[in-house]
């Protein structure tokens, strides 16, 4: 079993990686495309 931070911190880099995602997708204005992008 994870160590609790480690897991928080897991999900952090998860959290930025989707939420820079939806910024890129936003920015271009597609968003379907933008995250199948990644």
């Amino acid at each position: 079993m994870p160590e609790p931070k480690q897991h928080i911190e897991e999900f952090s880099v998860r959290l930025k990686e989707r939420t820079s995602a939806l910024f890129s997708a936003t920015s271009f204005g597609t968003a379907p495309q933008g995250l199948s992008r990644n």
